[in-house]
């Protein structure tokens, strides 16, 4: 499995080779690898609409689908240019590289440390691009989107990049998305997490000889919930001590420690079972209210973890601590120009800038196991869902190449096309792509 790199490590040569691939895609208009079907198909995904269809309609932002809609975005773009590659006389194994943009942030392009902005690589700036190989005298380059040159503005609209502590800050997000799954969630609201229940047999009951796991979650009115740590519960004769209980009480977890919660929501285990199978048992409790489980009713899942804040929603760049936007949408408009329309893919950096964000992902995700990935993602100005669940296909893979979130959660099993894909990062921690020596 291959590394992507961060492109301040790549050699002349390597950038060379990167760059060929890239110009014999935009050559090849009639290829299946064509390089235009990419600013194409992220224009459909990013329709100019008015609010509130403006989130509805929008399969691959400001929802829980921004992650992996554009991590298969890249790996599919990354599959074709390593055709590209070939065509060129390549081996077909070039992985697209990141641009981690923390370590190269200056308020002026000729500030930057990393050589991204090389005339032999990415070129520079200006209303059309001047220098490097896409520039418009070069005549390689014509765009999907605006008046067919490609176009940049370093630092026109917004004066820097993101920093390292607008990233670390959004790392420390426990939550991968909330409702209302959009762009308004950002920053935890408040709801702690309760201690190990305090649960104890009681008699009354039906359930079956044998151990329980009992979870119970805070709740608050926005539906943001985290779970406890289970305690276990042993019923019937074959106990040590054995006791003739066949029900279990359940005490509310303290108010002190609620924070914003409202109540909270009880889980039990089948019997002898995990906690990680624990379903949801009865309704939503005031606190201070005991429950009592007589027999199980077996219904959803119990939270794999807090829903608290939208890490989502932060990398995206909605949500920030100064109000501005920040981290994903802030380097869209650093660059500007061709990067800041649906046709944002017409500008080669937007798939460096895009490995980056999808880095950041897939360091999260190490961080915070148990993603608790939203299965259902309801619209916002009408009745139904977005397709922004995790089983849900992601638009414009809903044929023959279907793809849903769940597919891609994990970027070192990725399957693209009917062809393994996966790959690693130079920057992943263990067990998954930092290359150690035997």
């Amino acid at each position: 499995m291959a590394d992507r790199r961060n492109q301040n490590k790549m050699t002349p040569a390597e950038r060379e080779r990167f760059v060929r691939a890239l110009l014999r895609m935009k050559r090849d208009r009639a290829a299946a690898y064509r390089y235009d079907q990419y600013p194409e198909m992220h224009a459909l995904a990013a329709p100019d609409v008015p609010p509130p269809d403006i989130v509805d309609e929008n399969p691959a932002h400001r929802g829980p689908a921004f992650g992996p809609w554009h991590r298969y975005f890249l790996a599919r773009f990354e599959q074709d240019l390593q055709e590209a590659d070939r065509r060129e006389g390549g081996d077909g194994r070039l992985m697209l590289p990141y641009w981690d943009w923390v370590n190269d942030n200056a308020t002026t392009p000729n500030r930057q440390r990393g050589q991204i902005w090389d005339d032999a690589f990415m070129g520079g700036d200006g209303a059309p691009v001047s220098s490097g190989p896409f520039a418009a005298a070069s005549g390689r380059w014509r765009t999907v989107g605006g008046a067919g040159n490609l176009v940049r503005a370093f630092g026109g609209s917004i004066a820097s990049l993101p920093t390292k502590a607008t990233v670390a800050d959004a790392m420390l997000a426990e939550g991968y998305d909330t409702r209302p799954f959009d762009d308004s969630m950002g920053y935890a609201t408040g709801v702690s997490q309760p201690p190990a229940p305090s649960a104890t047999g009681a008699a009354g009951g039906t359930l079956a000889p044998g151990i329980y796991q009992v979870v119970t979650t805070y709740m608050n009115g926005a539906g943001e919930t985290r779970p406890s740590p289970p305690t276990a519960v042993c019923v019937g004769g074959g106990c040590a001590p054995a006791n003739a209980f066949n029900a279990i009480v359940v005490s509310s977890p303290p108010a002190a420690a609620r924070g914003t919660a409202t109540g909270y929501r009880t889980y039990v285990s089948p019997v002898n079972g995990s906690a990680d199978d624990a379903r949801l048992e009865g309704a939503f409790t005031a606190i201070g209210t005991p429950v009592t489980i007589r027999s199980l009713r077996s219904g959803d899942r119990r939270p794999g973890i807090n829903t608290t804040s939208s890490f989502r929603n932060i990398l995206e760049g909605w949500a920030s601590r100064s109000g501005d936007i920040d981290v994903h949408n802030r380097v869209h408009v650093w660059v500007g120009g061709s990067m800041l329309p649906g046709t944002s893919p017409d500008d080669p950096v937007f798939f460096m800038h895009h490995c980056n964000i999808d880095r950041l992902w897939a360091q999260w995700q190490a961080q915070h196991p148990g993603q608790n990935y939203p299965v259902d993602v309801l619209r916002i100005g009408s009745a139904g869902r977005r397709p922004h669940g995790l089983n849900e296909p992601m638009p414009p893979w809903i044929g023959a190449e279907l793809v849903t979130p769940a597919q891609v959660l994990d970027h070192t099993r990725l399957v693209v096309r009917g062809r393994p894909a996966g790959y690693t990062y130079d920057t992943d921690p263990l067990p998954f792509g930092l290359n150690v020596s035997p």
